[in-house]
């Protein structure tokens, strides 16, 4: 039997200390599984808050191992490698990681999870039920599917290509690797017209469908926000913390509202049952 873990969980973040506490609290008492080995890497960029500290004090509460390390914690080349990944992904510090993480690998898995941190686990299962589907199909990738977004522009109006979201992906690791999937962009873009075409996600979609797929004969196991609205809650809309967006400021003030309902509710759990 082998003694590497089923799946490792990558989890990059920074600037995310509410996020991540109701994100670990949550997963403390929802996150585990009952029929797989399941660790955990975080991965905490430079940050402003206290997310670093929260990480290290809730990640001992996980059913499963988890590490928990600072860009500090890494030799210099490493932080420089880092450093230019996130800049050539427009500054953003959350999938684009996710690549490195898998590259180094040191925990083994067969299989990898990206998830961003602004969720919360409502119901055990999430991993049993998405692990169990993927072997059953032989699946390489599973993740969220959506439309391409129909863009008007006064020059020009035209339909984004289709995207993969991914909030939470799963991917057998050596096939993935295999295909060429990456959540990463290789080159920062210049408008947001740009960056959605040139997605994170959209990159991995064409590494499902090109030439290289097809002789591989990979599987794509489509799944979404209804099927993990079953087991998790998706807040969004992290990243406005601390990138101004007029077309998600509300969106993302909304998000960080019923944030801080949830974090109440974990700290003080008789503060609901006294509002009614």
């Amino acid at each position: 039997m082998s003694t590497f873990p089923d799946l490792a969980i990558y989890a990059p973040m920074r600037d995310a200390e509410d996020y991540a506490e109701v994100f670990l609290r949550s997963a403390a008492v929802h996150g585990g599984s009952n029929r797989y080995r399941v660790t955990m890497s975080i991965l905490v960029g430079d940050s402003t808050d206290n997310t670093l500290d929260v990480c290290r004090a809730f990640a001992s509460e996980l059913p499963f191992e988890c590490r928990v390390r600072s860009l500090n914690d890494l030799p210099d080349g490493v932080r420089s490698e880092i450093k230019a990944i996130v800049e050539s992904n427009d500054g953003f510090f959350n999938e684009c990681i996710v690549d490195w993480l898998v590259s180094e690998n040191l925990e083994q898995s067969t299989y990898y999870s990206g998830i961003h941190v602004d969720i919360a686990f409502r119901r055990s299962g999430l991993w049993d039920d998405l692990l169990g589907k993927m072997i059953a199909t032989g699946a390489d990738v599973a993740g969220i599917f959506a439309p391409g977004e129909l863009l008007t522009r006064p020059d020009a109006i035209f339909m984004t290509p289709p995207r993969l979201f991914p909030f939470v992906t799963l991917c057998h690791r050596e096939r993935a690797h295999a295909l060429g999937v990456r959540w990463s962009r290789p080159c920062p873009t210049s408008s947001r017209r740009d960056r959605l075409i040139v997605d994170n996600g959209t990159l991995a979609l064409d590494a499902l469908m090109g030439n290289r797929a097809a002789e591989l004969g990979a599987t794509f196991l489509p799944i979404t926000a209804d099927y993990l609205d079953q087991f998790i809650e998706h807040f969004g809309f992290l990243w406005t913390q601390n990138v101004t967006s007029p077309e998600h400021e509300h969106d993302g003030e909304r998000s960080r509202k019923r944030l801080r309902a949830e974090l109440e509710r974990y700290r003080d759990p008789t503060a609901g049952a006294r509002k009614r």
